[in-house]
């Protein structure tokens, strides 16, 4: 079974975007991909890595500013790294932010993201990802055309549950729908905070 952990960083970056152009959402890169270590992995994984790549988000006439960011990590995101993200894309002005991750969300993560309006996509492997869709079957192998790895939009349901949600072609709002306009803070007299 293919490991998304193991994905090196100028591959999850070819991924996330041909997700996001697969679901309906154009992207064009404003600012070069950025890579960064965060901690030594073993001699099979690597090393866990932070990719941010700052962009334009397009799907028809909507247009954001977005901050996306790829980890490959040991463990599940933490809220820290999505709190971490909000942050950065209010100092940075922008509009939205998109985390991926390699490893899954934590539940208090999601709980967070959700809070502050930042859409989380887990990259996981495609035939599991594909079996859970609903468009595959738990038994059923996988046709052969289901590709490595895909993405799925992970948020909560109503009883605090994460539910994975494939993307697929089309299918732009999937992934819009969890990603809210970030804005600055603002003091009690409606001015932006410094």
């Amino acid at each position: 079974m293919p490991n998304p952990t193991a994905l090196r960083s100028d591959d999850f970056e070819i991924l996330a975007v041909r997700e996001l152009r697969k679901s309906g959402l154009e992207l064009a890169i404003v600012r070069r991909p950025r890579r960064w270590v965060i901690a030594d992995g073993d001699d099979e994984r690597g090393e866990d890595y932070v990719l941010r790549m700052e962009g334009v988000l397009r799907a028809g006439t909507l247009e954001r500013r977005v901050l996306i960011e790829c980890r490959r990590e040991r463990d599940p995101v933490r809220p820290a790294a999505v709190r971490a993200l909000h942050q950065l894309v209010i100092e940075r002005e922008l509009e939205s932010a998109i985390l991926f991750s390699a490893s899954g969300f934590a539940a208090d993560a999601l709980r967070e993201a959700q809070s502050s309006g930042v859409a989380t996509i887990a990259i996981a492997d495609g035939k599991a990802a594909f079996a859970r869709s609903g468009y595959g079957s738990p038994v059923a192998p996988a046709p052969s055309w289901v590709p490595e790895f895909m993405a799925e939009v992970v948020a909560l349901d109503a009883a605090g549950l994460p539910r994975h949600h494939l993307i697929v072609s089309g299918q732009p709002g999937l992934v819009l729908d969890r990603m809210a306009l970030i804005e600055p803070p603002t003091t009690a007299d409606g001015e932006d905070t410094p």
